[in-house]
């Protein structure tokens, strides 16, 4: 499993200073972490679109920031992210636990967005990148995120 620690110094070292999320379990430790955090401000949603919402306003104040939800509630976010951030352009790095995730035995309410998830994110033209939960490879699929203009999404497993 991957530091937060030695995330949330990533997103530092990439101009991250906003960010905004719902609970999940999986996203606990960077959640928490987000919450010590002097460089990084976090405020908590109430949903996903929210929490982009919220993400969003902060880039038009020139400030990069961070969404983290829960894969089940991504179609929360759908209609902010083909409407608003889209068609504006509006920067968000996204953080989406991937529960329900086939053949792993997860909660059953999380299997039917958890089964289609990638095959969603490519309907909606969002580019993606699945990370390990090695450190080393989860660090680099988040440098790579951050190099992204539009969309980046980083489907944690």
């Amino acid at each position: 499993m991957f530091s937060a620690t030695r995330v949330t110094s990533l997103l530092k070292e990439n101009g991250v200073t906003f960010s905004s999320g719902v609970p999940c379990s999986i996203l606990r430790p960077l959640l928490n972490q987000l919450y010590l955090e002097k460089d990084i401000q976090y405020i908590s949603a109430s949903n996903e679109a929210h929490a982009l919402a919220v993400v969003s306003g902060a880039a038009i104040t020139k400030r990069h920031g961070l969404v983290l939800m829960q894969n089940s509630g991504f179609c929360n976010a759908t209609e902010p992210l083909t409407s608003l951030s889209s068609i504006f352009g509006i920067p968000a790095l996204l953080f989406i636990s991937w529960r329900g995730k086939p053949d792993t035995g997860d909660e059953q309410h999380h299997n039917i967005i958890g089964g289609i998830l990638p095959k969603l994110l490519e309907l909606l033209e969002i580019p993606y990148l699945i990370m390990s939960r090695t450190e080393n490879e989860a660090l680099s699929a988040i440098g790579t995120a951050m190099t992204r203009c539009r969309g980046r999404v980083v489907v944690l497993q």
